[in-house]
């Protein structure tokens, strides 16, 4: 945002006559002060400041946006628990991911029992869960060392496999119905999607050409 400040109307002051009762002792000439403006005069010369009191506001806002971000600005945000929730497909069972630390781990629900049972423990970032379609297994996303991979996990057991090792983001997975699993990633000049088995072969890219609908 650019502030202009545009100049006061000005106005000579005269100092006053020989004889009369005031005495001035030199001829002051000075804007007078607009809306929202503070004049001071200088301690040695005499001189006559000006400040702005909506430029100071500016100013200390602009610090405080700079040091501390804008979040002062916005109210708390909520926590983010039980976050996107998949169903199995044996209605069994919901799976979601909720924040353990640092971390954010999936977690299962039973909605019959209200029980719920951590998933992962391996105190990374998982998130965006979908259902194998014989609600056995989960495929998930997971941030770990600065990278973003696809991983399989076992409902019952726990035990994890990497399914993705690419160097680029792996992310929004979605396990079919004909058991491929559907993802987007970075790893070509924009986000495409392709396809992989839950065993980690035939990957292939399956976006269509650029324009197609």
């Amino acid at each position: 945002m650019r502030f202009v400040l545009l100049p006061a109307r000005r106005r000579r002051l005269r100092a006053p006559r020989i004889g009369s009762t005031a005495v001035a002792h030199r001829r002051a000439s000075f804007a007078e002060p607009a809306a929202g403006e503070i004049l001071r005069r200088k301690p040695k010369t005499g001189g006559i400041v000006r400040t702005r009191a909506w430029g100071v506001a500016v100013t200390v806002t602009a610090v405080l946006i700079a040091v501390g971000g804008c979040t002062f600005l916005q109210p708390e945000q909520p926590t983010y628990r039980y976050w996107e929730p998949a169903r199995s497909p044996d209605g069994t069972q919901v799976v979601y991911s909720s924040p353990v630390g640092e971390a954010f781990e999936l977690f299962l629900w039973d909605p019959a029992t209200g029980g719920e049972t951590q998933l992962t423990r391996n105190g990374a970032i998982n998130w965006a869960p979908s259902w194998a379609p014989d609600s056995s297994r989960i495929v998930f996303a997971s941030q770990r060392n600065d990278n973003i991979d696809l991983y399989v996990i076992d409902a019952v057991s726990g035990e994890e496999t990497r399914l993705t090792t690419h160097e680029k983001e792996d992310v929004n997975p979605s396990w079919g119905p004909d058991g491929r699993i559907l993802f987007n990633s970075s790893r070509s000049e924009s986000w495409e999607l392709y396809a992989i088995d839950p065993d980690g072969l035939n990957l292939e890219r399956i976006s269509p050409a650029v324009g197609t609908p």
